[in-house]
């Protein structure tokens, strides 16, 4: 796209279509999720790319990009860059006059009139995009629109005026003119919780925001609170004019001039009927107040709120678990990388933008808009949440996740997001995150949970290396063959605390002991035994429940026997060694005598001089 939408072409205007970047660089590149993709076995020949990037017309990250869609773990802050940007510029670009109205194609006009001819035309506040904010597709049916708390509003204000029709005849002794004294966008303001139909921005019980006039847009809101229910917000502007109306009318009078007038007859009184006629002039100033607005309906205010807790493992490794009852994109937990769940996200254009239009009294022209208000879509992704490691992010650590629980289910979005948006959105049911386990390769006071909505995150928690840690104690798992015959083998296991050395008794917590495939559960001494098929190796393994579960928590740890040969049993063992030490003292006693002879060094054997 090389057209460029100006003034001349009915616009109020000068800015480039679909060539500028404000200064981000190629990046900006990834912004543009609704445009149409070249097929991937283009992009993918070398010769494709290079002779594209040669000629100038894109860098290699743009060719890249137009043939996929990129997306992000965590809500991106390039569009908030680019939608600052882009508004800074309009503003500076923009310019009106009071005979056009410039609105974008998805605009809702207003006219309201005056003395039946005149008044306010095409009247509109259209609303380009609230950020921070995110769209989120959560099921075929269900599309959010999640708000920060504090944040903008992007829109754009215009009308045209027309005085009403001069009435010139003055036949009837009237003449009417009117003129235009002045018209101004008194106030932009925004509203939460109110219909537009009762807009106003004198409502400071329902106002969250306020600015002077401008047709370019870019006002600051603080929510009157948080929410998880649907509420409205409501960008509206008061339209002020005065207009000049200067009324003349004609006024006449008759009346009897006299006249005394001498004849044969005498003197006598002659009267003449005059009419006088005269104009008077004058002037009223009336005044017209428009609200105009635009909505966005069934919106929250985000706010994520998150529970926090610890662990600390005997090797130093910290463990977390977060709990959030919003939906939540990752948890920062060494202050190097984002373990992230299964939302990602993309970003388009309001496609709304694509086309404006300019009004005058001579009809409406359509015009290529350059004005690209960018919005950002949360999507669940056919990923589950993962860890990294110190190769991912360079900070020689390591995040583990231990499970992910207590999601809710939904039916997948796919059918909801547009055609021309190729992301990896799960394909069936999938199940959301609420709460997340995680375990890191060294502990940190720091955690950080991350919302949907860019730049809204739970309370950083700072957490001391001992207070309000839970403690995870490591156990001791013991295990040896007291009976056996010629097809089984009795397994004695015993569990205990490692630095207490007190039992561990299964059968009133979670967790279990895993021999050769069977679970079981110790009893009160934190002992059982288990009755195996013979084997030349049987693992034995403590699983222990979470540690966010239990009180006291321990790691789980494992063990192998050997029953498949008697030598490995208790009895046989004891009697082995009997025998050997047996025979060995006598021997050991002998050397050490003759090692002490003069000249002889028989000990030990490795000692002797060759």
């Amino acid at each position: 796209m090389t057209a460029v939408a100006t003034g001349a072409v009915g616009g109020g205007f000068d800015q480039p279509v679909g060539n500028e970047t404000y200064g981000l660089g190629n990046k900006t590149a990834v912004l543009w999720s609704l445009d149409t993709d070249t097929t991937a076995s283009n992009v993918s020949n070398d010769t494709t790319v290079s002779n594209r990037t040669a000629a100038g017309n894109q860098s290699m990250v743009e060719a890249m990009v137009n043939a996929t869609d990129y997306t992000w773990s965590q809500s991106p802050d390039l569009p908030r860059q680019w939608n600052r940007r882009a508004w800074a510029a309009l503003a500076r670009n923009f310019s009106t006059t009071r005979s056009r109205s410039v609105a974008p194609s998805n605009a809702s006009r207003e006219s309201v009139s005056v003395a039946g001819t005149g008044g306010v035309r095409d009247a509109h506040a259209t609303i380009a995009r609230v950020q921070p904010a995110t769209h989120v597709f959560v099921d075929e049916a269900t599309r959010r629109t999640m708000l920060a708390r504090d944040g903008r509003v992007f829109g754009l204000v215009d009308y045209r005026v027309e005085p009403p029709t001069d009435d010139t005849d003055a036949s009837d002794g009237r003449t009417v003119e009117w003129t235009v004294a002045s018209h101004e966008i008194a106030a932009v303001c925004v509203l939460q919780g109110v219909a537009e139909s009762r807009a106003s921005c004198d409502r400071p019980g329902s106002r969250i925001g306020r600015t002077d006039g401008s047709h370019v847009v870019n006002v600051s809101y603080e929510a009157l609170g948080y929410g998880g229910r649907n509420t409205t917000v409501v960008l509206a502007a008061r339209i002020d004019v005065e207009y000049v109306k200067t009324v003349r009318e004609r006024h006449s009078e008759t009346y009897e001039e006299c006249r005394e007038v001498r004849t044969p007859a005498g003197t006598v009184t002659k009267c003449d009927e005059e009419t006088q006629t005269w104009w008077t002039e004058t002037t009223t100033r009336p005044t017209q107040e428009v609200v105009v607005t635009d909505s966005m309906s069934e919106v929250s205010f985000y706010r994520l709120r998150s529970a926090v807790r610890y662990a600390r493992y005997p090797d130093g490794d910290m463990g977390v678990v977060v709990q959030s009852s919003h939906r939540w994109t990752g948890v920062n937990v060494s202050g190097q990388g984002v373990v992230p769940t299964r939302w990602r996200f993309y970003t388009a254009r309001n496609p709304a933008w694509d086309e404006f239009q300019t009004a005058t009294s001579d009809g409406v022209a359509y015009w290529e808009s350059g004005v690209r208000p960018v919005r950002t879509y949360a999507f669940p992704a056919d990923v589950h949440p993962r860890g990294y490691s110190d190769t991912d992010t360079g900070s020689g650590s390591g995040v583990v996740v231990e499970a992910v629980l207590d999601g809710e289910t939904a039916g997948s979005p796919a059918a909801a997001i547009p055609d021309a948006v190729d992301v990896d959105v799960v394909a069936g049911e999938y199940e959301t995150t609420r709460t997340l386990a995680v375990r890191a390769d060294e502990f940190t006071p720091t955690v950080r949970v991350r919302g949907l909505v860019g730049g809204v995150e739970s309370e950083v928690v700072n957490l001391s290396a001992t207070t309000g840690v839970r403690r995870v104690r490591r156990s001791n798992l013991s295990a040896a063959v007291v009976e056996s015959n010629a097809t089984h083998a009795t397994v004695r296991v015993e569990l205990r605390g490692n630095a207490t050395g007190r039992p561990i008794d299964l059968r009133d917590r979670d967790g279990h002991v895993v021999v050769a495939g069977h679970r079981v559960n110790t009893n009160a001494s934190g002992v059982v035994l288990v009755s195996v098929e013979k084997a030349p190796s049987v693992g034995v393994r403590y699983r222990p429940a979470p540690w966010w579960s239990e009180t006291p928590a321990f790691t789980g740890s494992r063990v192998r026997v050997h029953p498949g040969s008697r030598f490995f049993s208790i009895q046989v063992q004891a009697e082995l060694w009997t025998r050997i030490l047996g025979f060995l003292t006598p021997v050991v006693f002998v050397l050490y005598l003759v090692d002490q002879l003069p000249g002889a060094q028989t000990w030990p054997p490795w000692s002797r001089r060759r």
